[in-house]
């Protein structure tokens, strides 16, 4: 009975990948049975998961071919009766030898013995599981469910619906067409939106997340946990808790929710640059990424950033002050969410990130599909980053790549077209209303449109040799910011001055909400961002009166020159 009860355990258990010990990670050596066994299994699934993406064209492609008929569907139906018996019979094979190997067994021992404890014990057991192997997220134990949450903490925020309510003829009338939307989005579109989560990128990149994961833990001290969305969903995430350090470390104190892009992984992305600036770092996958089960949708990436901000505040219990949000490109609407859900948070940044997804898909898409993909997108995947912003009345930093082209609408050298143009021009005009006439926002327009620091420097000189108004110091300009309200929209601020001291205010707005890369969409943020002060999260209300950086001065904007040198000298995991 005890040789049944391992085989079937061995037969049923996840892939075993890495061995964590005290000299490191170590990988996990199959011998030759299950090696090549697994590898069938592998192949198979990979084939029948082309099989179904590629259903819309195979399907029509078989029925040109006759596989229509009665004879066509017999020779399917032993293709597949093949199939299954080949798939069956490595299944059990791969038992066989995971059976004979001690290092498995010893590892799906441990495995089944933490699930005893979990359910016998507590279900607050420490998961130490995932501190010794790297295995298949699905079936590791889970740590925390999204409701083991103080009830008298903040609720779930929700923005309010930005479009008409039709009618029931509308509505009838519009169904066909909702109905094509929603194929489409679940289809192919959330892989479009989402490549992160196609099943044939995640095997392409295993080898290279699986080495990232391994880091975190053995280099860094991270700890994977798996949490459960309200939806179900489990997510992967990954903590690196440093408080520990905070004598040598000073901003491990404060902890860094990481936020990925649509192709982006913990493993791989933007947790290094917060770990590179010293702080404390939480990081995890969109559903559908990685370890994490779901689709990748609005309403389940919301679950998912719930559950962590609500795993980093009462599991690992940090205050929501001492927390910052930090999103790169489509990671945006997840900080913003976040940030809209917990306005007590310390500050955001944003880097690489737009406005609303609907003008980067339009000028993807050919003209005759155009007002399909505009209701489509508002309908299933709304995902508008600056309503969500505008709810946060905390400090924002803003980070634009000056050679983006991906979020540029026109090109990569095409500035005016970068949508992260919209987002700081839309959080300044609804903060700040008094200041933002439509003058001043075509100023401020014209000045983004500059290509590189060189261009914007030459744009400010410009304005001050064009003005024959005498221009404020710095330090005047910084002084208004104190008759700032600290609620928003401030109507009142910027309202009383001139046109010309309200040029002035709105350039330094924008200068101190957004800081410049000289890079491409993809390439890492220096940790300089999160480190030096003048690219901290701001706010009007919250200065201090400590900064005296140059606003309108001719030295202005050299900070992201200095970046790139550094950048470029001293590498990716140096201290800037």
């Amino acid at each position: 009975m005890s040789f049944l009860m391992n085989l079937f355990k061995a037969a049923f258990g996840p892939r075993l990948y890495k061995i964590f010990r005290s000299g490191g990670a170590v990988d996990y050596n199959p011998n030759v049975v299950e090696k090549h066994s697994d590898a069938i299994i592998r192949v198979i699934r990979c084939i029948g998961s082309a099989c179904y993406y590629t259903a819309p064209v195979l399907i029509p492609y078989l029925y040109r071919r006759d596989y229509a008929t009665i004879p066509g569907i017999l020779s399917i139906w032993r293709l597949l009766k093949t199939v299954c018996i080949v798939m069956i019979s490595a299944f059990w094979i791969r038992a066989v030898g995971r059976f004979c190997n001690p290092e498995y067994m010893d590892f799906i021992t441990a495995l089944h013995e933490e699930i005893r404890k979990r359910q016998s014990e507590s279900p607050r057991f420490p998961n130490r599981l995932m501190d010794l192997y790297d295995f298949e997220f699905s079936s590791a134990p889970v740590d925390y469910h999204w409701d083991d949450w103080d009830s008298s903490s903040p609720g779930r925020a929700s923005l309010p619906a930005d479009e008409p309510t039709q009618g029931l003829l509308d509505r009838v009338l519009a169904a066909p067409l909702d109905l094509v939307g929603y194929l489409l989005v679940h289809s192919v579109g959330k892989r479009l939106v989402f490549p992160g989560s196609t099943a044939i990128l995640q095997a392409l990149m295993a080898p290279a997340l699986l080495d990232g994961r391994s880091k975190l833990i053995a280099d860094h001290g991270g700890r994977r946990v798996k949490l459960v969305a309200r939806d179900g969903n489990h997510i992967d995430t990954m903590t690196v808790d440093r408080r520990e350090l905070v004598g040598v470390l000073p901003n491990a104190a404060r902890l860094v929710v990481c936020c990925e892009g649509n192709a982006g992984y913990y493993e791989l992305g933007i947790m290094g640059t917060a770990l590179d600036a010293g702080f404390s770092v939480l990081g995890w996958n969109h559903p559908g990424f990685g370890g994490s089960s779901g689709q990748p949708l609005p309403e389940p990436d919301r679950n998912a950033a719930e559950a962590v901000m609500r795993y980093a505040i009462s599991e690992l219990e940090f205050r929501e002050e001492d927390i910052l949000v930090f999103g790169w490109s489509i990671g945006g609407y997840s900080a913003t969410w976040l940030a809209m859900s917990h306005p007590g948070v310390g500050g955001v940044y944003l880097d690489a990130s737009f406005d609303h997804i609907v003008p980067l898909a339009e000028v993807r898409m050919p003209t005759p599909l155009l007002a399909l993909v505009r209701r489509t997108i508002r309908r299933y995947l709304d995902i508008d980053v600056l309503r969500q912003l505008l709810r946060y009345p905390g400090p924002v930093r803003l980070i634009r790549r000056d050679s983006d082209e991906v979020i540029t609408t026109e090109g990569p050298w095409e500035q005016r077209s970068n949508r992260g143009n919209q987002l700081l021009l839309g959080l300044l005009g609804y903060r700040y209303p008094g200041v933002y006439t439509p003058e001043v926002l075509a100023l401020v327009a014209d000045w983004l449109a500059c290509g590189g620091s060189e261009e914007r420097r030459a744009f400010v000189d410009s304005f001050i040799a064009d003005s024959s108004l005498p221009i404020l110091s710095d330090s005047s300009l910084l002084a208004l910011l104190d008759d700032s309200s600290t609620e928003f929209p401030d109507s009142d601020f910027g309202s009383s001055v001139s046109p010309f001291v309200r040029q002035q205010l709105g350039l330094l707005l924008a200068k101190k909400h957004m800081s410049f890369f000289p890079t491409t969409h993809c390439q890492p943020l220096a940790s300089a961002f999160l480190i030096k002060a003048e690219h901290q999260p701001f706010r009007a209300a919250s200065w201090n009166g400590s900064e005296e950086v140059a606003v309108l001065s001719s030295d202005t904007d050299n900070t992201s020159d200095e970046i790139n040198s550094q950048w470029e000298t001293v590498g990716r995991n140096e201290e800037l």
